[in-house]
């Protein structure tokens, strides 16, 4: 060992490649290792660092090989590598959130991209917020950045302005001019309320490129970044113009209407409106020359649809607007663009303003998957990215469908269910009915024959009010119903689950009919399943026996798939 003393001499005891030395001024041991030791030890740790530099090299060139994606929408604290926080640090790739993805946070989103469907070469001059009140626009340098208003490395920097949460930003963005570096520019936008904007990049020489966010809550602030707008600027105005200018040609059919402002934003707003005046919005619709739809009608101009599908087909870009008059008077119209291989659609949707007037309500972009036009003419698309709980599939009947099959669907088939029970999805008769009876089916015949939902409790249904239903539309016996059902012969009332409808279930049609001697009608009828693009994934032969009153009872049916199997609940319990 070595000792230093008074006079700050020391002595040095070696022993195994070690020094020990004693520091006299602190009594402090300071552990010193011998010189073989110390290289020993920079070799490993610049083995170490070098391997761990060269796998983060390698894991950041892959990224930047694979590109960035389309949109890539994320938080400060969930980026992609390339791009850093605030205090210029870099983070590590968390998650690759796709387009259409909801990421829910109230803190900022930063959209990346080295893509953004932008031609090579587009440098982004600037970049809009359509509605600011909804999300807010700036700019963001990354990786070390310092200063909101600092040009790139990459080429010129355009304006300056630099606006934080304002509706514009001016600049150049890094990512299209070689390799991600140090200026690397971003957009960045905030949530601020419910709602729908489009982000617009310009380049420097005037070429336009339209991203749509949809705030879809505003306590979280839900964000859905729909990708590249395919539609041009020019074209949706043009499409907005036709839209309102339709709906006011026909608007003369909305004279006589009460509002209601305190309904949700979404419907029309309007307090009552009949069948009757709905078809008759779609008849002056049709004498437009528009195609138009609704429900329990046809479509009219259907047949314009046809050169539409047959380029879509052939790989020719084409448009084409179809109008649907809801139930509640609400103007709905979807335009859908096919170009370079892509299909979108542009909805409008138009109500009556504080003056009465028609005016636009609604606008929004959808990415369309795949669209289908089956024999039986039904057009039917599906959503690439469908609002949360919403189905992704969407359809229009466009070809014409006989009065009286569209009337014996009404009467007969239209709110029958074919989720939560299975009686329209097994062979049965007279005889076997009574295997049948589940939950369920009380409610939708107490709806076909009362024309409202049965909105008492569910745990005592009196006795005469659920035998007088059931024993109207099934031939069952009061005895069969109290044997299948929980009946409590004490308090005289029956008790049955609630089951809930499943989301999009099929639903059956009527192609054919025979009026049969004895009185009854045989109905002859597809299921149509949007979901799985199907105008006929089942058929049914269904015997009914119609009262006087209106009622009717169904005595059997014959089912058998045909272009799909059947839904599960045929196959339950």
């Amino acid at each position: 060992m070595c000792i230093k003393n008074a006079a700050g001499k020391e002595r040095v005891l070696k022993a195994k490649g070690v020094k020990i030395v004693i520091d006299g001024h602190g009594g402090r041991l300071v552990r010193r290792r011998s010189f073989f030791r110390r290289a020993l030890m920079y070799l490993v740790s610049a083995i170490v660092g070098f391997g761990a530099l060269f796998a983060a090299m390698m894991m950041d060139y892959q990224a930047y090989a694979a590109g960035l994606p389309e949109i890539f929408m994320g938080t400060f604290s969930d980026v992609f590598v390339g791009a850093g926080n605030d205090d210029g640090s870099k983070d590590e790739v968390a998650q690759m959130p796709e387009v259409g993805d909801v990421i829910e946070t109230t803190r900022t989103v930063v959209i990346l991209g080295s893509k953004w469907k932008l031609r090579p070469g587009f440098q982004i001059a600037e970049v809009m917020s359509s509605d600011p009140k909804v999300v807010s626009v700036s700019r963001k340098k990354y990786w070390g950045g310092s200063s909101e208003n600092e040009t790139t490395n990459c080429g010129d920097a355009g304006g300056s302005d630099g606006q934080t949460g304002g509706t514009s930003m001016n600049g150049i963005s890094g990512n299209q001019c070689g390799r991600r570096g140090r200026n690397t520019w971003s957009a960045v936008i905030k949530a601020k309320k419910a709602g729908m904007a489009d982000i617009t990049l310009t380049s420097v020489d005037g070429e336009t490129r339209s991203y749509q966010i949809i705030v879809e809550d505003p306590q979280v602030r839900n964000l859905k970044v729909v990708d590249f707008v395919n539609f041009t600027e020019e074209e949706k105005k043009q499409i907005e113009e036709d839209v309102l200018r339709s709906a006011t040609e026909v608007w003369d059919l909305y004279e006589n209407i009460t509002i209601d402002g305190s309904l949700p934003s979404y419907t029309s707003g309007i307090v009552d409106f009949p069948k009757q005046q709905r078809i008759s919005v779609l008849s002056a619709l049709g004498e437009l020359g528009v195609i138009a739809a609704t429900d329990d009608a046809d479509t009219q101009n259907g047949e314009k649809f046809i050169p539409f599908y047959d380029d879509y087909l052939s790989g020719k870009p084409g448009m084409v607007t179809i109008y649907k008059v809801h139930d509640d008077g609400l103007i709905g119209s979807l335009t859908f663009l096919y170009r370079d291989r892509e299909i979108q659609s542009y909805y409008i949707g138009v109500k009556p303003g504080t003056d009465g007037q028609p005016c636009i309500s609604g606008k929004s972009v959808q990415e369309i998957a795949a669209i289908k036009y089956t024999p039986k003419g039904y057009f039917i698309y599906e959503d690439e990215n469908p609002m949360s709980h919403a189905s992704a599939f969407g359809y229009f009947r466009l070809s014409p469908m006989s009065d009286e099959c569209r009337s014996l669907t009404d009467r007969f088939l239209k709110h029958l269910e074919f989720q939560k029970y299975k009686l329209m999805l097994c062979d049965w008769d007279e005889q076997t009915v009574h295997e049948l009876l589940m939950p369920g089916m009380f409610e939708d015949f107490y709806y076909i024959k009362y024309g409202e939902a049965y909105r008492d409790s569910f745990d005592s249904i009196p006795a005469d009010l659920f035998e007088e239903v059931m024993t109207t539309y099934l031939p069952v016996t009061v005895s069969d119903l109290r044997k299948a059902y929980e009946y409590n012969e004490t308090t005289g009332t029956y008790s049955q689950e609630i089951v809930y409808n499943s989301p999009d279930p099929p639903f059956l049609e009527v192609t054919d009919y025979k009026y049969n001697s004895d009185g009854t009608i045989t109905l002859y009828a597809d299921g149509v399943w949007p979901d799985y693009n199907s105008d006929q994934a089942f058929s049914s032969v269904i015997v009914v026996k119609p009262f006087k009153d209106g009622t009717f009872r169904i005595l059997s049916n014959d089912v058998t798939e045909q272009e799909l199997s059947l839904p599960p609940a045929a196959y339950s319990k």
